[in-house]
C-alpha cells in the first residue's frame, strides 16, 4: 500500500538508528561511515530548513501553474464547474506520485506540500459540488463531505505515511459521527456528548490494539498523532465549557431558549479529573503520549474553571497552575532520580516523536550545526587596501 519500497525505508531506519548509536557513543565515526556506505540513503529527506524552503517553493509553483492553466481555460467556460477543481486535484496527485516514486522524495517538503494541496483542492471541489450543484442540506452535505474526506485522508495516510493526514482522517471521522448523532433529532442532541465520549474512547482503544499488532514501523508516528487527536477529542467531548457552549448553540439554532445543562456535575468532574487520569495512567503505563497530553490539558481545565469561577485573574490562575505543575515535576524528579518502577528522570537513548516537537531546540541545533568558520584576515577583493570590492584608501 505504501508508495515507497520496503528496502528504501529499511535503509533509512538503519541510518537513523546508526546516527542515534553514534550520538550515544556506541559506534565510532569509522563504523558509522562504513554502515552508511553499505546502506546508502535511497530516499531524499533533507534537513528542516531545506524542507521548509522546498515546501514554500512547491506551493508557489503549484499555485502559479494552476493559475496559468486557469487563465488559458477561462474563455472556454471550463471553470464554471467543480469538475475543473477535481481535475486539478487529480493532476496534483499525479505530480505527488511522480515525485515520490521516481524522484524519491520522502518528507522532503515537496511531498508534504503536494499532499496538503491535493487534500485542500479536493475539499474545495467537494464543497462546491455538494452545496452549489447538488443543493444538499447543511447536515446531509457535511455528512457526505466528512465521509469522503475520511476516506481520502485515510488513503493518503496509508499511501504516504503522513502524520497530518492521520490527524485529518480522525477529525473527519469524528465530524461524521457528531453530525450523524445530531441528525437524529432532539434525542440525538441530548445524548451527543455521551456518544462522542464513548466513540472517542472506543477509537482510542482500537488504536492501542493496532499499535500492539503493528509490524510496519513507518506508520508509528502517524499512529502517535492519531492517538493525540483522539485523546484531546475525548477530553473535549466532556469538557464543561465545550458541552455548555454546544448546548446553547444547538438550542439557539432550534429557536428555543437554552435550558440548564443536565448532568453538569458529571461534566465538571470530567473537566477536572481526566487530565489527572491521563497523567497518572501515563506514568503507570510509561506512556509518553498520555503523560504529555495530560499536562497540556491541565491548562484547558484551568481555563474552564476560570471562565465560570472568577476567583482570580486568568494570569494569576495560570501562575498558580504552573506553580503546582512545577512542584509536581520537582517532586517527580526527586523521586525518580533513582530509577523506580521502570521509570527514570535521566535522558534515554530512544527518541520519541513528542521529543521532536521541541521546536526551539531543533532550530538552535540546526542553526549552530551549519555556522560557517571565520574568514581569514588577509582575504581581499580587487586592488584595494581594505578588502573591499576594489576600493582603495587613496584618492
Amino acid at each position: 500500500m505504501i508508495v515507497y519500497q520496503k528496502t528504501e525505508l529499511e535503509h533509512l531506519q538503519i541510518l537513523q538508528e546508526t546516527q542515534q548509536a553514534r550520538q550515544t557513543g556506541l559506534l565510532t565515526a569509522e563504523e558509522q561511515q562504513s554502515i552508511k556506505q553499505k546502506y546508502m540513503a535511497l530516499l531524499y529527506s533533507p534537513g528542516v530548513f531545506t524542507r521548509i524552503g522546498l515546501f514554500i517553493l512547491t506551493c508557489i509553483i503549484s499555485s502559479a501553474g494552476s493559475g496559468m492553466l486557469a487563465l488559458f481555460l477561462m474563455e472556454a467556460h471550463l471553470l464554471d464547474s467543480p469538475a475543473w477543481v477535481f481535475f486539478t486535484a487529480a493532476a496534483f496527485y499525479v505530480a505527488l506520485e511522480l515525485m515520490t516514486r521516481q524522484s524519491k522524495h520522502y518528507k522532503s517538503g515537496v511531498d508534504d506540500a503536494l499532499i496538503l494541496i491535493v487534500t485542500g483542492t479536493f475539499l474545495t471541489a467537494l464543497y462546491w459540488a455538494v452545496f452549489e450543484n447538488m443543493h444538499l442540506g447543511d447536515v446531509s452535505g457535511i455528512l457526505l463531505i466528512s465521509a469522503l474526506m475520511f476516506a481520502l485522508c485515510l488513503y493518503l495516510t496509508l499511501r504516504f505515511s503522513d502524520m497530518l493526514m492521520a490527524a485529518g482522517s480522525l477529525i473527519a471521522l469524528l465530524v461524521f459521527i457528531f453530525f450523524m448523532v445530531y441528525h437524529a433529532g432532539r434525542i440525538g442532541a441530548m445524548i451527543l456528548p455521551f456518544v462522542m465520549i464513548l466513540c472517542t474512547a472506543l477509537i482510542y482503544f482500537l488504536l492501542l490494539r493496532l499499535e500492539l499488532k503493528l509490524k510496519a514501523w513507518y506508520y508509528e508516528n502517524a499512529l502517535i498523532v492519531a492517538q493525540i487527536v483522539v485523546l484531546i477529542a475525548l477530553y473535549l467531548s466532556g469538557n464543561y465549557f465545550v458541552v455548555r457552549s454546544l448546548n446553547e448553540a444547538l438550542h439557539h439554532s432550534a429557536g428555543v431558549e437554552p435550558v440548564v445543562l443536565p448532568f453538569g456535575w458529571f461534566f465538571w468532574l470530567w473537566t477536572i479529573c481526566i487530565p489527572l487520569l491521563y497523567i497518572a495512567y501515563g506514568l503507570k503505563r510509561k506512556n509518553v503520549v498520555l503523560l504529555r497530553t495530560g499536562l497540556i490539558l491541565v491548562a484547558a481545565a484551568a481555563f474552564t474553571i476560570r471562565n465560570y469561577f472568577h476567583l482570580m485573574s486568568m494570569e494569576a490562575l495560570l501562575c498558580v497552575a504552573g506553580a503546582v505543575l512545577i512542584a509536581v515535576a520537582y517532586a517527580a524528579i526527586r523521586y525518580f532520580k533513582v530509577p523506580k518502577h521502570g521509570i527514570t528522570y535521566e535522558q534515554t537513548d530512544e527518541q520519541h516523536l513528542m521529543d521532536h516537537m521541541r521546536v526551539e531546540a531543533l532550530i538552535v541545533a540546526e542553526t549552530f550545526s551549519q555556522t560557517p568558520g571565520p574568514v581569514a584576515d588577509n582575504t581581499k577583493f580587487g586592488g584595494g587596501d581594505f578588502g573591499g570590492g576594489g576600493a582603495s584608501g587613496n584618492f
